[in-house]
């Protein structure tokens, strides 16, 4: 079986679904879901989800510092456009989610 971790992202005024967006997440056990957010007070206590609270320029900071260009990032939408790198610029958080998931036998890494 191999392991989904999707890393996400909302920065700005909560939204209207976001108890349905958690909700979705509770429910699917087999994926990790690690949030980025600004919005204060999200309390889920689930295996499968982490709530990362942080500021839209303390984010751009942490990615921004990966890279050995300049990042040029107004607006969250924006952070789509190098999404795939997160995979480079967090691999400890990855790999920890993957460290706790074995630690708890919850699943079988194969690669």
């Amino acid at each position: 079986m191999k392991k989904i971790i999707i890393l996400t992202f909302y920065f700005g005024e909560s939204p209207w679904y976001l108890d349905y967006f958690i909700q979705s997440c509770i429910a699917n056990k087999d994926v990790d879901f690690v949030f980025f957010t600004d919005i204060k007070g999200i309390a889920v206590n689930h295996q499968n989800i982490k709530i990362i609270e942080i500021s839209f320029n303390d984010f751009k900071l942490i990615i921004g510092n990966h890279f050995s260009f300049d990042l040029d990032i107004e607006q969250p939408i924006k952070l789509c456009d190098i999404r795939p790198s997160f995979g480079e610029v967090f691999p400890s958080l990855m790999q920890s989610i993957i460290d706790v998931r074995i630690q708890n036998q919850t699943f079988i890494l194969s690669i």
